[in-house]
């Protein structure tokens, strides 16, 4: 196919830029062809922790943005990746999946470079 091998060379730099950072520490070398489990996109609204702070203390609470969206593989939600970060045991293999997923999104060139060096941001947004 045409462009493909320009296509997966720029994948790979932006996946062994992402995946040798702190945050996430995997293999930074894909290895072609890359599979797909799944190619169905979900939309959901973001989702994110507040420290909400008082004279008598704080409190994290749990906030559902209802002007943001998050569009990702319906296998790969936005959960997921705080969930494997937070692992000991995390399997390495479903970290590079999820990694190249968010590389590969429709819509990556918006914010998705930034979701993966900030794991608590969302891929994608809407407008406010």
């Amino acid at each position: 196919m045409k462009g493909a091998e320009q296509a997966f060379q720029e994948l790979q730099a932006l996946y062994e830029k992402v995946a040798g950072s702190k945050t996430y520490n995997v293999s930074k070398k894909l290895s072609a062809p890359l599979e797909f489990e799944s190619t169905t996109v979900s939309l959901t609204p973001l989702e994110y922790a507040y420290q909400a702070k008082s004279d008598g203390g704080s409190k994290t609470v749990a906030v559902t943005s209802p002007l943001k969206w998050v569009l990702s593989y319906s296998n790969f939600p936005p959960s997921r990746i705080a969930e494997l970060l937070a692992s000991r045991n995390r399997d390495e293999a479903e970290l590079r999946q999820f990694i190249s997923s968010l590389l590969r999104a429709p819509c990556r060139h918006f914010e998705a470079e930034r979701a993966i060096a900030d794991p608590g941001c969302a891929p994608v947004s809407g407008r406010q």
